[in-house]
């Protein structure tokens, strides 16, 4: 019976020491899986502004071109995919002065988009477009060989007017969204314009025509 006494005694004694050992063993354990779980929740998903579906586009775009040329442009264009867009484009230009000359006439340019979107996905989107298409022009020959704008009603006009040549575009600008379906962008375009020659005939409603390097500044809104 002592002898039973004694042993029970023994284990008890054994298992009131052993337990501070088995209790920060567990605790120890519970931090490093604390830890972990903290670490996994650090990893943030990728951010994007929202998604772009394919849709239709509609964009007016106010132009300004060197020397002196002001004009607004209706593109319309579809965004087969977030980073891509096909469209169409026209607008009206008036030229007050440009590179040749030094009198004024109008244009209208007419011509095929195309847009890619480096980011689409994101709130600002680098992009870079091609536009390629023709141009109209429209003046009137005064009697001393000067041309004035077709909507001049001077008395020293001898001849009316019309050009038809071609028209070529490279633009590179920043598109920022606004919403999922608006936004508003600034670019800068380059490329060449036909313009009414210097050597004109006198057969109404027939100019020749030249070209002349363009350079233009976009400010744009898109809806």
């Amino acid at each position: 019976m002592i002898k039973k006494l004694w042993m029970t005694a023994v284990l008890l004694a054994t298992l009131l020491l052993a337990a501070p050992s088995l209790s920060a063993q567990v605790g120890s354990s519970s931090v490093v899986s604390t830890k972990k779980v903290d670490a996994k929740k650090v990893v943030k998903p990728k951010k994007i502004f929202a998604p772009v579906d394919k849709r239709w586009e509609n964009t007016i775009r106010l132009l300004y071109e060197f020397p002196i040329s002001a004009g607004i442009h209706y593109d319309g264009m579809y965004r087969v995919h977030k980073a891509v867009g096909i469209g169409i484009g026209a607008g009206y230009n008036y030229v007050f002065m440009d590179f040749n000359h030094h009198n004024s006439y109008q244009r209208v340019p007419v011509y095929a988009k195309f847009r890619f979107y480096l980011i689409g996905e994101k709130r600002v989107n680098p992009f870079f477009g091609i536009a390629q298409g023709i141009d109209m022009g429209f003046y009137k020959i005064l009697n001393n060989g000067d041309f004035t704008a077709f909507n001049s009603n001077s008395r020293d006009i001898v001849s009316e007017c019309m050009f038809v040549g071609s028209h070529t575009r490279l633009e590179f600008g920043l598109n920022i969204r606004v919403t999922a379906t608006k936004s508003i962008f600034f670019s800068i375009e380059g490329g060449a314009s036909a313009c009414p020659s210097t050597h004109y005939n006198n057969n109404r409603w027939k100019g020749d025509h030249e070209y002349y390097p363009a350079l233009g500044l976009n400010l744009g809104f898109t809806f």
